[in-house]
């Protein structure tokens, strides 16, 4: 099965980087990404634990990126959205008598954890800051534009 925690919680990472210091309610994070604001909190959950992202209750509540954009790694929160190796070898140890089988596992292990270790080390020169830079160059902006996403005080 495919997770999309990665995806969604670099989405809302980005729209907290765009709003700067002005928190976003996880209702407005949830209609940018079509999608509950209970599986936004989730995730923001997970980001808070790294110290990624804080929440501020209360009227004009929300949330808040915890760093400046440009220190949090996509590397970073790959590793705190996803739990375990995108890629995995079988548990079940494959057939001993069979030739392929006798040595598969080791050899998919070692390709998989190099394949793992690229996909890191590109994700770490990317960062929320160079990310919403490319979603939003200078001078562009939103179709309503403000170039913010939507505030819901609710």
């Amino acid at each position: 099965m495919t997770s999309t925690r990665f995806a969604l919680a670099v989405h809302v990472a980005a729209l907290l980087a765009h709003a700067g210091p002005e928190p976003v309610t996880s209702e407005t994070m949830a209609a940018s990404v079509k999608t509950n604001p209970v599986v936004v909190r989730r995730v923001l959950g997970m980001l808070r634990e790294r110290g990624i992202v804080e929440s501020h209750r209360g009227t004009g509540g929300g949330w808040r990126l915890a760093r400046a954009p440009e220190t949090v790694g996509l590397d970073e929160i790959y590793r705190c959205t996803e739990r375990g190796p995108a890629l995995a070898v079988p548990r079940r140890a494959a057939d001993p008598s069979c030739p392929v089988g006798r040595h598969i596992q080791q050899v998919l292990s070692s390709t998989f954890a190099e394949a793992e270790a690229a996909l890191e080390a590109r994700l770490a020169r990317e960062t929320v800051a160079s990310l919403v830079h490319r979603v939003l160059p200078p001078g562009r902006q939103d179709a309503a534009g403000s170039g913010a996403p939507p505030r819901n005080n609710s």
